[in-house]
């Protein structure tokens, strides 16, 4: 997700590319029934405090949930409560991003939620696969009590594991991605999950890949609308998913 700021040029961090929206563009979330969004990114302070306090305001008074970094969100439905947390974790070892997965687990527990989502944004641009350090750190999120670990950073998808029985999505790739008119890959998708529930305890679910692209024209003209795509590009996509997928089956 982007800055939502008025910030001026004198809040811009020096980089090589800086993102900030209008905040009155929230409206794209709230027309898109968006309800909860992950802050933790390398473009979240491109603006300093200021953009990163600004977003955090505009969300709020958008009533959309938010999670990120010290932010935790707990999203409560039919007495289900499903914890949230999310890091930037790409220029992090995976040491770091482990202890900072403990502290956000355990918060969550304190909590008392009955569900843990960890988001990760993390691996290296462009890679097509997730590298160890990325399996490092989802399965250590698992193995202390995260029910579902989603990833994004490498600009393109990767694979998706099923490991101790809990999902793994290592990289869901670009979506509405405005900042940039030709981006290298347009494949993207979407990752559907249904949690079924005995009381309060997950006992199964089922997932749902729908491939798509970043465009609704095909490349290089990136007009960011994403389009559902069908036939052989779907079928190319859910190939690119499946080579670095462990202990699941994507491409039917």
């Amino acid at each position: 997700m982007t800055v939502f700021t008025n910030a001026d040029e004198s809040y811009r961090v020096k980089k090589a590319f800086n993102f900030k929206a209008p905040p009155e563009t929230v409206d794209v979330l709230t027309t898109s029934s968006v309800e909860v969004v992950n802050l933790a990114n390398n473009h979240m302070y491109d603006y300093g405090d200021k953009g990163y306090n600004d977003t955090m305001s505009v969300l709020k008074n958008a009533n959309i949930g938010y999670y990120g970094y010290d932010n935790y969100y707990v999203f409560e439905k039919n007495g289900v409560k499903i914890g949230m947390a999310g890091f930037y974790c790409a220029e992090s070892t995976a040491a770091e991003c482990k202890n900072k997965t403990l502290t956000a687990i355990n918060a969550l527990k304190a909590k008392n939620v009955d569900s843990i989502i960890m988001t990760y944004h993390w691996g290296i641009e462009l890679d097509l696969s997730q590298n160890t350090d990325q399996e490092e750190v989802a399965h250590y999120a698992i193995d202390n009590g995260a029910d579902l670990v989603l990833g994004h950073h490498p600009h393109n998808v990767q694979g998706i594991e099923l490991y101790k029985d809990k999902y793994i999505v290592y990289s869901l790739g670009n979506w509405t991605f405005g900042g940039h008119i030709n981006p290298t890959y347009f494949e993207t998708f979407l990752f559907h999950i249904d949690f079924y529930y005995s009381g309060k305890e997950i006992v199964d679910s089922k997932i749902v890949i729908v491939p798509a692209r970043v465009s609704s024209e095909e490349k290089p003209n990136n007009d960011f609308r994403p389009t559902i795509v069908d036939g052989a590009e779907k079928q190319k996509i859910l190939d690119q998913i499946q080579k670095y997928s462990k202990n699941v089956t994507v491409n039917k």
